[in-house]
């Protein structure tokens, strides 16, 4: 590797289409799919029971029950959305009492053959995917059944129809009565049980009947919960489509569909530039567009389709405009991603998958993961893939994409498939993600190897942050160092010891030694060979006191002796993150600019009199000649420009009242710690001058200036990499450094401020010492 001295701090951020989880990739977004659920490894007995709960087990299920006790390997076969995952679940349930755990679903005979069996453990391959007949299949297939039925084990995989296998048995599924399987959903909201049956398609998925299910019985009304399956918007769509909409119409929408959620000025630029891609289209007349988008009033165009319909006018799009048409816009789609990643598009490209996913793959993820955009175009075609893994239909085909890639792709592509491994593949697949990243940091030159260790870096963050599988990461790197290449295993270890959830977060070794100090073994033993290593020797030491940092004491006495350190090393260790500035002084800063805000109740109207009432002054904040009140009314958001009396209809309807910092030029200051190549960071105190511009705007937007900056400065990572080189003597290098990087940064990319205007005014470094004296 080629600069071992190094500190990665992961960010896996989701926004517009990607679930509230996590952000980030493996870590947030905007309210939809549920946390994601690990698709391989053991299912936990909470997860059992729900699916055994609501079970509804047709006729078959007794013949797989059967076939399994005689034969211990069956194969249940038959469409996807009617219930064959669950029937296999019960099926292993009625003949175990131990683990359940999911495999690979791309795994061929031979790899079933050779997986070790644990007696008394049930095994299932749920959703298997025919990689390919190959050579023996139908004796691959014999052999998996011996050796599951010596080693006293139980496996059932799930599939749509294939290849008859001679020797195993095979059932044919049948999807249960769509009545009771909406009564066994609904227990304890039965009053909506006939409703729900009038409204279902009979092919409706269980999957989306168990989704709507837990909607209804969490209070939501039958009509709300089914907007979430995507029946009337398919019919409103395909409507607006038959209506015979102009070009310029089926262009607008086509922007709005790969590019959800933007500003009316960033709408505005990328309509322009597909719009000059069809001559003539931007001279036609527009028309009033469809009801399914929101309209921006003042020029008419569409800002943002809403999510259940994006999906729908992408097919739509896809089915109805010709390939010379689809090649133009692919070109229009380069040019954005060309210059930076896009997450709108990447999401866009996963509901296209859904309708043809042939298209997708060909058209977009290929080119783009071999580079042909640049570093954009891989990260897109890595954020579509992570998209893809939150419908379920589509994840093992983003598993068999990056395996081919890993396998048979360019040096590019292999690149590409180790950053997918390293977020949402990675939490659905992490054994397989693991060993993936290894395998290519194995058969990859030297020159990629800092690629892939920061990869199984990345993932090992994000499993750590997820559900807690990091130690996976540990215990492949211990046989690696073992069974393999050593001084491989110890610099991917160095990588994996010093990443961070964050610039200002804790080291991601700490969660696990923190909730999981039974693992502390397997990190102590990488960590002593870093230590007997003069080469590792002294970043080991420092990560090891990072990892340390955030434990109390109790908690690093109870991984001590896993660690098998001195309690000379324990009591170097920090009781907070090195990384993390001093505690802040006494005083919180004042907010900025929203002073503060007020509930207002109801006025009552006047009783005997004409008029409907007015609001008493003591009700309403009496701001100072520098600021402005805003009141939100009716949904808007009105700034008194002082002619607003206590009897004014704007004052008196108003449920909330909020003071704005008006000042111009106002000095605020965010703190940030660079780290340094000793044990304590920097401290970067970066001020800046404010001004209000639209103090209505601040308050819906709900900005806090001081926040809102120190978040576009935490996302610029190579800013936190300025110091590490430097002890903190050299703090006037270092500033001027940082200095430079920030004007660049604000330059380039300003962080925005809506209603507001902010100027970098300085940026000031001083070390801990000296922060914490200023405290005092």
């Amino acid at each position: 590797m080629a600069d071992t001295n190094h500190c990665i701090t992961v960010h896996n951020e989701f926004h517009a289409d990607v679930h509230a989880n996590h952000a980030g990739f493996g870590a947030g977004g905007t309210g939809g799919p549920e946390r994601p659920r690990r698709i391989t490894g053991r299912l936990t007995e909470p997860d059992i029971e729900r699916i055994r709960e609501h079970n509804v087990a047709p006729a078959c299920q007794a013949e797989a029950v059967q076939a399994l006790a005689i034969h211990h390997v069956i194969i249940i076969e038959g469409p996807r959305g009617i219930g064959k995952r669950a029937g296999a679940v019960v099926a292993l349930r009625d003949r175990t009492t131990g683990p359940l755990v999911v495999l690979d679903p791309m795994c061929t005979p031979r790899d079933l053959a050779t997986h070790e069996y644990q007696a008394g453990t049930g095994y299932l391959v749920s959703g298997h995917v025919d990689t390919g007949r190959e050579p023996g299949t139908e004796h691959g297939w014999l052999v998996v059944r011996n050796a599951v039925r010596d080693a006293g084990a139980y496996l059932v995989v799930t599939r749509p129809t294939g290849a008859r296998v001679e020797d195993i048995p095979s059932v044919r599924w049948e999807r249960p009565p769509l009545d009771e399987v909406v009564r066994a959903h609904l227990a304890g909201a039965e009053q909506a049980v006939d409703e729900l049956l009038a409204a279902l398609p009979a092919d409706c998925a269980l999957r989306d009947i168990a989704r709507l299910a837990e909607r209804i019985v969490a209070g939501d009304p039958v009509a709300v919960a089914l907007q979430y399956l995507g029946i009337a918007p398919a019919d409103r769509v395909r409507a607006w489509f038959d209506t015979g909409p102009s070009e310029r119409e089926i262009l607008e929408i086509t922007a709005a569909a790969f590019h959800s959620g933007c500003t009316r000025i960033e709408f505005d630029s990328v309509t322009a530039g597909l719009l000059a891609r069809f001559p003539g289209a931007a001279d036609m007349q527009r028309g009033p567009g469809p009801d399914i988008v929101v309209m921006d009033p003042e020029t008419g165009t569409h800002l943002l389709i809403e999510a259940k319909y994006r999906k729908r006018v992408l097919a739509e799009l896809n089915d109805r405009q010709p390939e010379v048409w689809w090649r133009d816009v692919r070109a229009w789609l380069a040019d954005t991603v060309r210059q930076e990643e896009n997450l709108s598009i990447a999401g866009a490209l996963a509901l296209l998958a859904e309708s043809d996913v042939a298209v997708v793959e060909r058209s977009y993820l290929e080119p783009w993961s071999q580079g042909t955009l640049g570093r954009s175009g891989q990260v897109t075609a890595v954020f579509t893939l992570w998209h893809m893994c939150f419908t379920p239909a589509l994840v093992p085909v983003a598993l068999r994409v990056v395996r081919g890639w890993a396998s048979h792709g360019s040096r590019e592509q292999r690149r590409t498939a180790a950053l997918a491994l390293s977020g949402e593949l990675g939490v659905r697949f992490p054994g397989e993600a693991v060993r993936g990243i290894l395998a290519l940091l194995e058969q990859g030159p030297e020159a990629d190897e800092k690629t892939y260790a920061d990869a199984l870096a990345a993932l090992f963050a994000v499993l750590q942050q997820e559900n807690e599988d990091g130690a996976i990461v540990f215990g492949q790197l211990r046989d690696l160092a073992e069974q393999g290449d050593r001084d491989q295993a110890l610099r991917c270890a160095l990588a994996v010891l010093n990443i961070h959830n964050g610039p200002d977060g804790e080291p991601s070794i700490s969660g696990l030694l923190r909730d999981q100090p039974e693992h502390a073994d397997l990190v102590g033993g990488l960590w002593r060979e870093l230590m007997d290593d003069d080469r590792f020797r002294h970043e080991a030491m420092n990560a090891l006191l990072d990892g340390l940092g955030p434990l109390t004491p109790e908690q690093k006495g109870r991984v001590q002796g896993g660690l098998a350190t001195p309690d000379s090393v324990v009591g170097r260790a920090p009781d907070v993150p090195r990384d993390v500035p001093p505690p802040p002084p006494e005083e919180e800063p004042r907010p900025y600019p929203v002073v503060t805000q007020r509930t207002l109740d109801p006025v009552r109207p006047r009783r005997f009199r004409f008029g409907k009432g007015r609001r008493v002054r003591d009700e309403l904040p009496r701001p100072a000649a520098h600021e402005a009140l805003v009141f939100h009314v009716d949904g808007d958001h009105v700034a008194d420009t002082g002619r607003l009396g206590p009897d004014d209809d704007v004052v008196v309807r108003a449920t909330h009242v909020s003071v704005v910092d008006v000042r111009p030029d106002t000095p605020i200051e965010v703190r940030v710690a660079i780290r340094s190549a000793q044990a304590d960071p920097f401290i970067a105190l970066i001020r800046f001058t404010c001004s209000v511009e639209d103090p209505a705007l601040v308050v819906k937007d709900g900005l806090d200036a001081r926040k809102r900056l120190h978040a576009g400065i935490s996302h610029h990572q190579p800013l936190f990499e300025l110091g590490l080189c430097h002890p903190l003597s050299r703090r006037a290098e270092v500033r001027r450094a940082v200095s430079a990087q920030l004007r660049a940064l604000f330059e380039v990319s300003p962080v925005v401020l809506p209603g507001m205007r902010a100027a970098l005014a300085g940026v000031e470094l001083v070390t801990p010492s000296v922060q914490l004296k200023e405290n005092e």
